[in-house]
């Protein structure tokens, strides 16, 4: 990793990457590619490259790993990339002048394929059958080492929180000046770092973004297998007075700057009663608590009469407070332990939901993330992350008109979402074998600065982007930066919106009646619209993991890549005497 740190670092900088041009077998490079501006590499050599790597990394070929790693031949493959590669582009030193890369540009791209196919399935979590190699060692514990968990509750041992993660792969490298991370997906289209390889990524120094790396699944799992995914859109209802100016944000009349206007977001669709939430009741706020809790679990219990497992819950931006979600986690875990069945096939394999509050009542506006698990004992634990909102919400006055807000919030002002801005950090979750997703809060897909570059670099096989939107169209917003991240690294996203400022723009009647909760892209060019019918209450999305073969600008071909599709969704429907028991929860709907 760190080889690959630093002669991706030297093509980067010196911009070596658009000046390669690959000389085919049998075909000749002719002018005015001969003219000393292109770095000319053979295709003979990249083959060379590519088998001296695999063998460096213990590879027995491009699929498949030694059953019992030779230490000699790893050694004498490092031998040879030592004497001729490393030592003739360390005499090269004084020559690093970016004029003049054909002294040191062949030795640069050689090292970077060579690391490159070393570090083959790096951080992921592999067929426990297969024989490890010594650099997933190394890597298992770094990644022990780095990952710090403390307990939630001190009467409950089966929740954890992460703490912090693997933030960085190279080992020696100065994470201020570069990073590497493992990698997902290399995308098809363009001439940029991002398209040299396939299994490291060169990331942004760590001055702007943090990268977590989260690997808390422990039951290895195909990536071919099914993915069900329960989207359930609450809130249902969202009042105006939910949207409140912050104390001391008020426009005035006289006020000429706009600009300082800043609103809070009151939940109170969490409160049976609808009052505040800091003025509602304990009492109120448990039994509120205990009731989404149970409406939530109904609706998965209802889910696994169509599919045999749900793999994956995900909730809007803003669904859920911590106290809430940590409850419907900890009631998760207990009913699982307390039943054998439910505990050997796990209930969930991760949930993604969006809170106003993190761990420890930090308030702002969150996407927590919670994978679940067998621990040594063979029980259910789960180990929560989390990540703040990089980027504030900004309501413009056509929103308040759309959302009908006026009553609120003055639509002549322009109103800022009033949260504290953090540490910015991007979190990628294994789910599979091979596959990780990343979560991402509304004007953060928007926003390509800063977190766009980091995320594009490692190419999570899935986003998750979680609103608090109108209906999701394929020409409105959403949907257009959704395409970035398909075409570019070919990510499959997920954009979900709750149904409460869908229903606020339906009953104004000022567009078409739409109630379009989600909106699906992926590397093919589809989108899929995806509708929860008024008499459902959720829906059930199965997705299918497809064998993605890619090639990096060097002409290197990789089938490990996998692909999420769409495979075709179901609405959910409670009974009649559930609807009926969590009315308040989806009143008006």
């Amino acid at each position: 990793m760190d080889v690959f740190a630093f002669a991706a670092h030297l093509i980067e900088r010196g911009g070596l990457y658009h000046r390669v041009i690959i000389e085919k077998t049998g075909r000749t490079v002719g002018p005015p590619w001969t003219n000393g501006n292109n770095l000319i590499i053979r295709e003979e050599e990249i083959k060379i490259w590519s088998v001296l790597g695999r063998a460096w990394g213990g590879l027995s070929d491009e699929s498949a790993y030694t059953p019992a790693p030779d230490p000699e031949s790893m050694s004498a493959a490092y031998q040879k990339i030592s004497e001729t590669h490393w030592q003739p582009l360390m005499n090269c030193a004084s020559e690093f002048k970016w004029k003049k890369f054909q002294t040191w540009g062949k030795h640069a791209f050689a090292l970077l394929v060579i690391s490159d196919e070393a570090s083959r399935d790096l951080g992921y979590q592999l067929d426990k059958e297969k024989a490890s190699r010594p650099l997933e060692e190394i890597m298992e514990e770094a990644w022990f080492a780095a990952r710090r968990t403390t307990r939630v509750d001190d009467d409950f041992e089966w929740h954890e929180r992460a703490t912090t993660a693997l933030t960085n792969f190279a080992a020696v490298a100065s994470p201020y000046i570069v990073r590497v991370m493992p990698k997902s997906r290399t995308p098809a289209v363009g001439n940029t770092m991002r398209t040299l390889s396939h299994n490291l990524a060169l990331v942004p120094p760590i001055s702007g973004v943090d990268l977590n790396w989260h690997r808390d699944l422990r039951a290895w799992q195909e990536n071919r297998d099914p993915l069900n995914l329960l989207l359930v859109p609450f809130p249902y209802r969202i009042s105006a007075l939910c949207f409140e100016p912050h104390v001391g944000h008020a426009r005035n009349d006289d006020q000429k700057d706009h600009w300082s206007c800043m609103f809070d977001l009151n939940q109170r669709w969490l409160i049976q009663s609808g009052e505040r939430t800091n003025e509602a009741s304990s009492e109120d706020r448990t039994a509120s608590q205990n009731l989404i809790v149970q409406f939530i679990l109904a609706l998965i219990a209802r889910s696994k009469r169509d599919v045999e497992k749900i793999h994956g819950l995900l909730l809007p931006e803003l669904a859920l407070d911590w106290p809430t979600y940590n409850l419907l986690v900890r009631t998760l875990i207990t009913e699982a332990n307390g039943n054998e069945s439910l505990s050997t096939q796990k209930i969930l394999d991760f949930i993604v939901c969006g809170s106003s509050t993190d761990w420890g009542e930090d308030k702002g506006n969150f996407v927590l993330v919670t994978t679940f698990y067998k621990n040594d004992a063979g029980k259910l634990a789960a180990t929560t992350h989390s990540q703040s909102k990089h980027h504030r919400w900004r309501l413009t006055g056509s929103q308040i008109s759309d959302y009908g807000l006026s009553a609120a919030l003055d639509p002549h002002a322009v109103w800022w979402e009033g949260i504290e801005i953090r540490r910015r950090e991007v979190g990628l979750t294994m789910f599979r074998s091979g596959s990780v997703f990343s979560a991402m809060i509304c004007e953060d897909l928007a926003r390509s600065e800063p977190c766009h570059e980091p995320l594009k670099s490692v190419g999570p096989n899935l986003v998750f982007a979680l609103l608090l939107d109108g209906p999701q169209l394929p020409y409105r917003w959403s949907a257009r930066y959704a395409t970035s991240l398909a075409d570019d690294p070919g990510s499959s996203v997920l954009t979900l919106t709750s149904l409460g400022l869908i229903e606020r723009i339906n009953s104004a009647g000022t567009y078409k009646e739409c109630r379009n909760i989600a909106l699906w892209k992926d590397d093919t060019g589809r989108t899929v619209e995806i509708s929860c019918p008024k008499d459902s209450e959720a829906i059930l999305l199965t997705l299918g993991g497809d064998a993605a073969t890619e090639q990096t600008v060097d002409g290197r071909p990789s089938s490990d890549a996998t692909s999420w599709r769409y495979q075709g969704h179901q609405p959910v429907r409670l009974s009649i005497a559930d609807q009926q028991k969590y009315d308040w929860i989806f009143w008006g709907r």
